[in-house]
């Protein structure tokens, strides 16, 4: 493999389903397909990933039927330039689009502690949602807008196992 350019490798990784080129990170061998598996994932899978939230939008904790529920969804927005094991996640949208400000203005009011433990988040990474409870996130507001930063291999590991236990 060593006698192959990282050009190349990259090359055929980029042309790997992502869960093939997640096993590959974790596999022993060869530091040069693990460095590619790893470039592939940063510039091709991670770009493709969103994570989405919903809420109940009520002021009480217990959820009633009547409630209304906002769902945010997060795009990839960058590698934190500072961590680079960080992922920054942006909103993208809110749906039902005419709770957008009531939803971001809960979700502002939420402390970091309280994300960790909202919810179940529905992470897609190749073609289709999964639910994970997500832990180390961080939310912030930028210039930007509202973005949540997250360790982006354990979002990948438990993705992929979930995947895995899922016969569908």
């Amino acid at each position: 493999m060593s006698a192959l350019p990282d050009e190349l490798v990259l090359h055929i990784l980029s042309n790997v389903p992502p869960r093939t080129v997640w096993e590959t990170t974790k596999i022993g061998g060869s530091r040069q397909l693990q460095s590619c598996a790893e470039d592939t994932l940063l510039t091709h899978t991670l770009p493709e990933t969103s994570l989405a939230l919903t809420f109940s939008l009520s002021s009480g904790s217990h959820h009633r039927w009547y409630d209304i529920t906002a769902t945010l969804y997060f795009c990839f927005s960058r590698v934190d330039p500072m961590d680079k094991d960080r992922a920054i996640f942006a909103v993208d949208h809110v749906t039902p689009e005419h709770c957008h400000q009531t939803a971001l203005g809960k979700w502002r009011r939420l402390p970091n502690e309280d994300i960790k433990t909202f919810g179940s988040w529905r992470v897609k990474v190749d073609s289709s949602f999964c639910s994970l409870q997500l832990h180390d996130l961080q939310a912030r507001q930028s210039v930007e807008g509202e973005e949540l930063s997250v360790l982006w291999r354990p979002v990948f590991e438990q993705y992929f196992a979930s995947v895995n236990e899922d016969p569908t």
